[in-house]
């Protein structure tokens, strides 16, 4: 990896904050929408998309996000080179369900036992179709899971229980989906595969 002095600006600036490991790091930007975006100046405009990217991670809105995390790649390659950034990125391709990308760019060493980025990468393997993997996450996952509210932490547990079905591990399968709703018709198709089971 290039050392930070030889990094452009903002990548620059970028590897030097920590390294969020819990969903509750995808700050909400300081002005809304595209307002901080509008009044940035040309100094500050990369930390401006930064901003407003990790605010559409917080909401989910992974297609706003990748405008913004497009651009700043694309003015500034060197980022891919900055594990925030990477994290940012793979969380929103595993949202848009691009399992392939996702996974390559929540593949770095700094991110290897990072519990949000093992929650995306598990996320994305089991989309994916690699269930073995992607159950091989869940252990690492588990604090950025514990700290998301039950709505957003079902699509996580959901895809976890799909691959431990998938593995035929029926035991496994039911323990995931005894933390997601009764109504929830997903996870009713799945408990219908191994009930009455376990």
């Amino acid at each position: 990896m290039a050392s930070r002095q030889s990094l452009s600006p903002f990548a620059s600036q970028l590897s030097e904050l920590p390294l969020l490991t819990r969903p509750q790091g995808w700050q909400s930007a300081s002005r809304p929408g595209w307002e901080g975006l509008i009044v940035a100046g040309l100094a500050n405009r990369q930390a401006a998309r930064w901003g407003y990217a990790n605010a559409q991670i917080a909401q989910g809105r992974a297609q706003e996000a990748i405008s913004a995390l497009d651009v700043m790649r694309q003015d500034e390659p060197d980022l891919m080179l900055v594990a925030a950034f990477r994290l940012a990125l793979g969380a929103t391709l595993a949202m848009l369900n691009r399992a392939t990308l996702a996974v390559d760019s929540l593949s770095n060493d700094a991110l290897a036992d990072n519990s949000e980025a093992c929650a995306w990468r598990m996320l994305a393997l089991a989309h994916g179709g690699l269930p073995a993997p992607a159950l091989g996450q869940v252990h690492c996952a588990v604090p950025a899971l514990n700290a998301r509210p039950a709505d957003t932490r079902a699509p996580f547990l959901l895809a976890a229980a799909r691959a431990a079905a998938d593995l035929g591990k029926p035991g496994l399968t039911l323990r995931l989906l005894k933390t997601l709703p009764e109504r929830a018709p997903a996870a009713n198709l799945l408990r219908g595969r191994f009930w009455p089971c376990c």
